[in-house]
């Protein structure tokens, strides 16, 4: 009992840090914790006040060979004195600990109760600032292009069941450039991280760029246009892009052991990318051809794919390294992880041959095991928040709720375009699937991980790193949420009701949110930049 002396007895006052006033700002305190932690020596001790048992920080520092116990000494304030053990064999750093939290995160060690933490181990495994943040910055001008798209297209909406147009290009602008582009930078990073192996070729990952950007832009210009060429260029560029894409995260899931929950996701989105380059190739060449006999079933069942298989399980395998990491929460229970992703790509191969067979019986299985699926992993993830140290999440998690919603509700309303024939079901399903699910889930995490990883980054030469407060301008985020989430609301009501005026409010409010999350990407890198060049 004597290494376990009150905090404001003979501790030294230098190891007593009170995390009250960061947690109230919203502020992560592990950055804080973990350097302090990393200055004490063993048999030491250190003192943390908080308003709440921070059990996930104190497992962290178990596994940098910290003993530990909490004290109750009001409602509203803990005491938790920490002491280094001389007996233990220690990690060899702060780092060290944190990779077995990325590591636990993604159910290679499966101890559910284990608290996720990169902001160590980020640093070792990051790629040049340029990769990623290429990615994120095509994606945020992407996302003004959708809205931008379907706002002069407004009128086109109601009704709406495929063909060249703004519109298609608007559903493209919004897949390809927002989520894929998102999905394929936050790979690059996120996925070397919690694997803890670096990625291939970063060389190949600019081409990878390179090939996607100019590919999706020729694309986009054809499908808005109706120009063949354009289009068929644009495809072939796009699709090469997405293979040297698919290779690179291949080759780290297939070199990092089993990864659990992530790792089956991983491989049926990557599956699932296969078969919708191919679907898309074939219809791209049925506009110059026409030898498809079905080209908006073969449509139908390309957006079902891309929208649930590739997109959907990168969302929903990378939710087990993200919403954890964001929220300062344990990790997911890997095996409801791998559970929910089965049943997922069960529903999804289900779907898909009951829309080849035309079956609705089929359909409205598959769409039923769906529910299951998205419940199931709704459930882990609500767990994974009733277990978070981080009380405050801010705008951030407002749209990720938002996404989660969306979700069944995606699913709910494909199941009526299925068995309806309201003319409003179709375009409806495709945009809460697109922009409801997708979007505002991926716009969410992107508000969380650009100004992290600009904080990695902003330690380059042994500076100190900026805080993610600081890189973090917050008005534009609150007009985000509000202009994104309004245009949800109204651009699905005006689908509804055939109401353009109100799809154009909707588009319009989106437009607006969109413009604002494109500002905060140019207020963080800014600041990462001027942070930087006055260290130098």
């Amino acid at each position: 009992m004597k290494m376990f002396g009150m905090a404001n007895g003979g501790a030294d006052p230098a190891a007593v840090l009170d995390l009250r006033p960061l947690l109230q700002q919203g502020l992560d305190p592990r950055p804080v914790v973990l350097e302090r932690a990393g200055r004490i020596a063993q048999g030491d001790r250190m003192v943390l006040e908080a308003p709440f048992d921070p059990a996930p920080l104190r497992a962290l520092l178990t596994e940098m060979g910290f003993s530990s116990r909490a004290e109750r000494v009001a409602e509203d304030h803990w005491r938790v004195t920490l002491v280094r053990d001389a007996q233990r064999r220690l990690e060899s750093s702060a780092g060290a600990a944190a990779s077995r939290m990325a590591a636990e995160s993604c159910g290679r060690i499966n101890r559910p109760n284990t608290p996720p933490d990169m902001m160590a181990n980020a640093r070792d495994y990051l790629i040049p600032a340029s990769i990623p943040f290429r990615f994120f910055a095509g994606a945020l001008a992407f996302h003004v292009a959708g809205w931008a798209l379907l706002l002069v297209s407004s009128d086109q909406l109601p009704g709406f069941v495929g063909g060249l147009g703004p519109i298609l290009a608007a559903l493209h602008s919004i897949t390809l450039g927002v989520l894929a582009m998102t999905a394929i930078g936050a790979s690059f990073q996120m996925l070397p991280v919690a694997t803890m192996r670096p990625v291939r070729s970063a060389p190949a990952s600019r081409l990878t760029f390179w090939l996607f950007l100019p590919g999706l832009a020729l694309l986009l210009y054809g499908f808005g246009s109706g120009r063949l060429l354009p289009m068929e260029v644009g495809g072939a560029l796009t699709v090469a892009g997405l293979a040297l894409f698919a290779w690179l995260v291949i080759d780290l899931v297939r070199h990092a052991g089993n990864l659990h929950a992530v790792a089956i996701h991983v491989w049926i989105a990557m599956t699932s990318l296969v078969v919708l380059a191919l679907l898309g190739l074939m219809m791209i060449a049925d506009f110059s051809f026409g030898y498809l006999p079905d080209h908006r079933l073969l449509a139908i069942i390309h957006g079902v794919v891309a929208g649930y298989g590739f997109m959907g399980m990168l969302v929903l395998g990378f939710s087990f390294i993200l919403v954890p990491m964001l929220a300062l929460a344990p990790a997911g229970n890997a095996t409801n992880g791998r559970r929910s992703a089965i049943l997922a790509a069960l529903a999804l191969g289900t779907a898909v041959t009951g829309l080849a067979l035309a079956n609705t019986t089929v359909i409205i299985i598959a769409g039923l095991v769906g529910l299951i699926a998205a419940g199931l992993h709704l459930l882990t993830m609500s767990q994974v928040l009733r277990g978070r140290m981080k009380k405050r999440l801010g705008n951030a998690f407002q749209l990720i709720r938002l996404g989660w919603v969306m979700l069944p509700t995606s699913i709910v309303v494909g199941l009526a375009a299925a068995t309806s024939y309201a003319d409003w079901c179709a375009p409806l399903f495709g945009f809460v699937l697109v922009f409801g699910w997708l979007l505002s889930f991926l716009t969410g995490i992107l508000q969380r991980i650009i100004p992290f990883l600009a904080s990695m980054h902003s330690s380059a030469g042994g500076i100190k790193p900026m805080l993610v407060s600081r890189l973090t301008p917050e008005a534009p985020l609150r007009l985000h949420l509000t202009g994104h989430s309004l245009g949800v609301v109204s651009v699905a009501a005006g689908i509804v009701s055939g109401n353009t005026p109100l799809i154009r409010l909707g588009a319009s409010s989106g437009l607006i949110g969109a413009a604002a999350f494109a500002w905060f990407g140019v207020v963080v890198w800014r600041r990462l930049s001027l942070h930087l060049q006055s260290k130098s």
